[in-house]
């Protein structure tokens, strides 16, 4: 419930009276994160997201993030030339007395078109119920998922459940289910080298998440 209140308000911002977004031309195409395929935490890193990340950065430092994904049944045709796909990640920052979002749309070649739907911030209020944090704000504002325990994810943990799995098929190791996630994350659903790595790693999370 937590997150599909996150997702709204994202979806809806007209409803919130935002007075912390920078006001965008409505004519001019969104900027977009190449070659992110369907990973939020890389599409935010992106050079594509250089805006966003510039104003989270200088604004909400030390403030909360916490990131989902969203599907509406109303895709649409980008300024780029590419049908949305209907599915996007939504980044919701907050202080304990004002809150942000910031969204994007999948495009179906796989980047993430920003601005769809349109930042969105404002004062929080008490009727509002936020999410748990799931990631961190690091230098830069870029941002690094947050692991079930609180801990981020380095990259050199979520490739050595890949290398793990890569040597003989299974795990011979233990692994954080923050880091099985992330690698689950990191693994191509499809494409002419697809193997049962996908499949190998989600059964394992259902044993150690």
């Amino acid at each position: 419930m937590r997150a599909l209140l996150i997702v709204l308000l994202a979806l809806v911002p007209g409803c919130t009276g935002s007075d912390d977004s920078t006001p965008r031309n409505p004519n001019a195409a969104a900027a977009v994160s190449r070659g992110a395929n369907g990973d939020c935490v890389r599409a935010w890193n992106a050079s594509g997201n250089a805006a966003n990340r510039s104003a989270a950065a200088a604004k909400h430092d030390g403030w909360s993030v916490a990131l989902s994904e969203w599907v509406v049944s109303h895709p649409a045709t980008g300024p780029s030339g590419n049908d949305l796909i209907g599915e996007g990640c939504s980044y919701f920052f907050h202080s304990s007395t004002r809150w942000q979002s910031y969204s994007g749309g999948w495009e179906a070649d796989g980047d993430l078109r920003w601005d769809t739907p349109p930042a969105a911030g404002g004062r929080r209020t008490l009727e509002q119920q936020i999410q748990p944090p799931n990631a961190v704000l690091r230098r830069q504002g870029k941002l690094a998922r947050l692991a079930d325990d609180g801990r981020p994810v380095s990259s050199r943990e979520w490739r050595a459940v890949i290398d793990d799995w890569y040597d003989d098929g299974e795990f011979d190791e233990v692994h954080r289910c923050g880091a099985v996630r992330e690698a689950i994350a990191r693994v191509p659903i499809g494409g002419r080298d697809t193997t049962t790595a996908r499949e190998d790693l989600l059964a394992y999370a259902e044993q150690v998440c």
